[in-house]
């Protein structure tokens, strides 16, 4: 039946697909015999096809390559004889496994003490565990810094690869000409520093909220890089995160804790400030965490 509705009903029985599976447009026609104009596009038209639908029910198959990554939109402008015109629009989501980067990050221990050296290696490798030459900026910050932020981890697959907008626009004066009122359009529209008890037993004073930071850690061929760098002496839990990039843009991001502590520390109470005449107490407070 001919409405001013100009929406059309596309259906698909999935709408996540992989690069090199085929996507299954339903276009439910209301006309028993009409032209269909169909186009795979996103920031450009990819494709399109003119096909002539007959029946209700047309099933249209769209190859997915890799240029659709990470999303593609199919559209279909559906002309019936009378002329009626009958738009709709459906949106796959391309699976963005290829531009997955691995990026491991190992330590040659867990817990640390204040002011000791980190040996630190990373990994990166593609999807299919083949080692990648990446380039991983790498940084070492206080995590009770970084949860006065809320501690937001990044995943630079999801904001690069999550989807990107349509920008083709499809338009048609058909529905002017048949009809006077406004009708919709649906949608679309270093060193250690000293041996252990040395660090153990040394007055703390190097206190910084970054213990590590470099933007451009590069992996070899193997996909692996070894990094040294010095604790300060913050007593804390320090988050490490690396995060990775190919020249072909294969993203991917680490994240990983150090805790450095002492078994036993002193902290001193003392007044924050006196004047001339006071009588002030010293007192100490042990931390034993053995």
């Amino acid at each position: 039946n001919e409405t001013n509705n100009a929406t059309l009903e596309l259906a698909t029985g999935k709408s996540n697909v992989n690069v090199g599976e085929s996507a299954t447009v339903i276009i439910k026609s209301p006309y028993p015999r009409a032209k269909a104009l169909i186009t795979v596009e996103r920031g450009k038209v990819y494709k399109y096809e003119v096909v002539d639908i007959v029946g209700n029910i047309y099933a249209y198959q769209v190859p997915i390559i890799d240029k659709y990554v990470p999303n593609v939109f199919v559209s279909v402008l559906l002309l019936s004889g009378s002329p009626d015109m009958k738009f709709g629009q459906i949106e796959f989501a391309v699976n963005a496994r290829e531009h997955a980067l691995s990026v491991a990050v190992t330590t040659n221990k867990q817990a640390y003490l204040p002011g000791e050296t980190v040996e630190m290696d990373i990994d990166t490798r593609d999807y299919r565990g083949v080692p990648q030459s990446a380039e991983v900026s790498v940084a070492v910050a206080d995590l009770s810094v970084l949860a006065l932020a809320g501690n937001p981890k990044k995943d630079p697959l999801v904001f690069f690869y999550n989807g990107l907008p349509l920008t083709v626009v499809t338009a048609t004066n058909i529905k002017n000409i048949l009809h006077e009122a406004d009708i919709p359009t649906g949608t679309k529209g270093g060193s250690g520093g000293g041996g252990p008890d040395d660090l153990a037993k040394r007055k703390r004073g190097d206190f910084r909220d970054t213990a590590f930071w470099q933007a451009n850690v590069r992996t070899g061929a193997n996909g692996k890089v070894h990094l040294t760098f010095k604790l300060p002496d913050n007593l804390t839990t320090w988050q490490v995160e690396a995060l990775g990039v190919t020249k072909d843009t294969k993203l991917g991001v680490s994240y990983k804790e150090l805790m450095a502590r002492k078994d036993l520390s002193l902290v001193p109470i003392k007044p924050r400030f006196v004047v001339p005449g006071d009588v002030f107490m010293l007192g100490a407070k042990i931390f034993n965490q053995t």
